[in-house]
């Protein structure tokens, strides 16, 4: 069995890979191309093996080349986001530049280069998602809403619910929310 997670981070895909190669007892490769600045051909390799969880973030596709991998050979892809992209720009936020123990933050602002590199990010994970959902058929979507609530994973023993209220740590949530809403809904925006 081979099986793929596509993701945008912040989205659960860590738990769900580690769930999946739980559940099926196989090898597991968590963001294989991580921290690379450069293309390492050795990588692709790892994608010919049998048995295995892999977990992509689609910003890793900025450096690797996303038709180099063989996405007719996975058996099932799973593709995980959030609906609340406000709380996905704030969560990631924090992972990268705060404390990352789960705990209620101190209050932050999210800075407007930062963010107009997360739409970006963003844009590019909905480009990609789609790509695979019209080319391959074994692609089911995720959301990070519906993986903590889910009864099957409640139960898992590693499971971690972030009790982070985004909307009343970060200082311009509501401002976030009207920019994205405006960005994906409104087709006159550009990015700068």
């Amino acid at each position: 069995m081979r099986i793929c997670i596509f993701s945008h981070p912040r989205t659960g895909s860590t738990f769900l890979h580690n769930y999946l190669v739980n559940f099926y007892d196989c090898i597991g490769y968590r963001e294989i191309f991580a921290n690379d600045t450069v293309v390492n051909d050795e990588k692709y390799k790892l994608l010919n093996a049998e048995n295995y969880v892999v977990k992509f973030m689609a910003h890793h596709f900025l450096i690797y080349d996303f038709d180099k991998i063989p996405w007719f050979k996975f058996d099932k892809i799973y593709i995980t986001e959030r609906k609340n992209l406000a709380d996905s720009c704030a969560s990631q936020y924090v992972m990268i530049s705060m404390d990352k123990n789960n705990q209620q933050p101190e209050p932050f602002t999210i800075k407007n280069d930062w963010f107009i590199d997360w739409i970006k990010n963003y844009k590019l994970f909905q480009e990609l998602k789609i790509k695979l959902t019209k080319n391959y058929k074994i692609t089911e979507n995720l959301y990070y809403e519906d993986i903590i609530s889910s009864e099957k994973f409640l139960n898992y023993k590693n499971f971690k619910k972030s009790q982070i209220d985004y909307a009343n740590c970060c200082t311009n949530y509501k401002d976030i929310q009207k920019k994205i809403n405006k960005i994906f809904f409104d087709n006159s925006v550009k990015l700068v």
